[in-house]
């Protein structure tokens, strides 16, 4: 039921919602198809490695990647939602939860070489953090503040940094303070070497309503519509 391209025919966001879950992930992602929005030939791909990250009321990553490939799949671009379970796969291969990066860096590759590569891949997380530093309030909403992670040992360390820190200045200039400041761990790798369009995003914290990431990721996608069109 949802709209947009996944890597399975019959994707399950998160396990163990019921179908009227899935029926409001769907309207909230409802595409260019149902918008006739004409394509403008750029492809993005969107993966979680963690996908099991919850926020209050029990919607996970993967859940806030399915709004995000709504909104910029009616900006015209193709989107697909990395929807295999990462989990499952761990626990078929005999792989724990720290070897989750090998296992989105094989998805990864796969859906690089089935799609034909990507103008930009964005491996969404969400961060652990308290109430106070997970959100900021603008006007009347409330928004979860959201973060660009570079890894600097990876090869794309320049491109990473880029598309990170214009991303950030493109969000903050609609709607200051969304973004943090662009956060480079050194001895990380976030499988950024694969492709120099892939970046790491984490959005919101435990602590943050579903609500509130919502709001976020909309701005998100004006900020991200805004970079590929001018480019990196």
């Amino acid at each position: 039921e949802i709209k947009v391209e996944t890597t399975l025919e019959d994707p399950m966001i998160v396990p163990g919602d019921n179908k009227q879950e899935k029926k409001e992930n769907s309207s909230d992602a409802s595409t260019d198809k149902k918008q006739n929005v004409p394509s403008n030939g750029k492809k993005i791909y969107i993966y979680n490695t963690h996908q099991d990250e919850k926020y209050q009321g029990g919607k996970t990553v993967m859940d806030a990647a399915v709004i995000l490939a709504g909104h910029l799949e009616k900006k015209g671009y193709k989107v697909v939602l990395e929807t295999n379970d990462f989990n499952a796969y761990c626990n078929t291969h005999g792989l724990t939860y720290n070897d989750l990066y090998t296992v989105s860096n094989k998805y990864l590759n796969d859906a690089l070489v089935n799609y034909g590569g990507f103008d930009l891949c964005i491996d969404l997380h969400r961060d652990s953090v308290p109430r106070a530093y997970s959100y900021i309030k603008i006007g009347n909403k409330t928004y979860a503040k959201a973060m660009m992670v570079v890894a600097g040992s990876s090869s794309n360390v320049k491109s990473a940094t880029k598309i990170s820190t214009t991303l950030t200045d493109m969000v903050n200039k609609r709607k200051n303070g969304i973004m943090k400041h662009v956060m480079t761990r050194q001895e990380a790798y976030y499988n950024q070497y694969v492709h120099k369009g892939i970046v790491l995003m984490e959005c919101g914290s435990d602590y943050n309503t579903f609500e509130e990431v919502k709001n976020t990721l909309g701005i998100v996608a004006q900020g991200i519509d805004e970079l590929m069109k001018k480019g990196w």
